[in-house]
């Protein structure tokens, strides 16, 4: 039995409407950039493979809509998770303006007990339209120890190379093989195992019953 990896992580992508999470996602998962704007609606899941060092990684994305409406959906997927990007649209003052808000639903929505890594993204990085710098933003984030990466989506900049370093740091500070926001292959191969062969008890007890 093969499941075609051997880790799979959970990754949330939050931020303002706007800001680019959608064009992110898929930029990492498809290499492809939206031409035009789709708001999200709720929340909308992707994934990909990729490989680390020996293992294959399957990287899932719930990608959540920035829309207010749609925060009490969105709460329930800050759960469990292995890592959070947090989206900025450097275009947009607003969207600064709003980090403190978003710190707050990480905080009251995330799980008891279990670690995940949080990287800010200031997206359009590249655009002629950018209004925050980054020494703004990194000043803000400096006391909580943040890591802040700017990338382009549309350009296709810097936007795999942080995924790669979400991915480092979390082999390199987790415990993968017991982690909430992490399913090993192995263990959800002995659960099936199981399962299975709970089932064919089952089965052979309902035989001698009727028999």
């Amino acid at each position: 039995m093969d499941l075609g990896y051997d880790y799979c992580l959970k990754f949330v992508v939050i931020g303002e409407a706007c800001s680019g999470k959608t064009s992110f996602v898929s930029r990492i998962c498809n290499n492809d950039f939206r031409t035009s704007y789709e708001p999200t609606i709720g929340v909308e899941f992707n994934s990909m493979l990729t490989k680390y060092k020996d293992y294959i990684l399957k990287i899932q994305f719930w990608d959540t809509a920035g829309d207010k409406c749609f925060a009490p959906i969105v709460k329930t997927y800050y759960k469990n998770v292995a890592g959070i990007y947090l989206v900025l649209d450097l275009t947009c003052r607003n969207s600064v303006r709003k980090l403190q808000y978003w710190f707050k639903e990480i905080n009251e929505n995330k799980s008891e007990n279990v670690e995940f890594k949080l990287f800010v993204i200031g997206n359009k990085c590249l655009s002629k339209k950018r209004l925050v710098s980054k020494e703004e933003i990194e000043d803000i984030l400096k006391p909580r120890n943040i890591d802040y990466v700017e990338v382009s989506a549309l350009n296709n900049e810097n936007v795999l190379e942080v995924n790669d370093k979400m991915i480092e740091h979390i082999f390199n500070n987790f415990d993968v093989d017991n982690h909430r926001g992490i399913r090993s292959a192995k263990q959800e191969i002995i659960k099936l195992r199981e399962k299975n062969n709970e089932n064919e008890n089952e089965k052979d007890r309902f035989c001698c019953c009727i028999c």
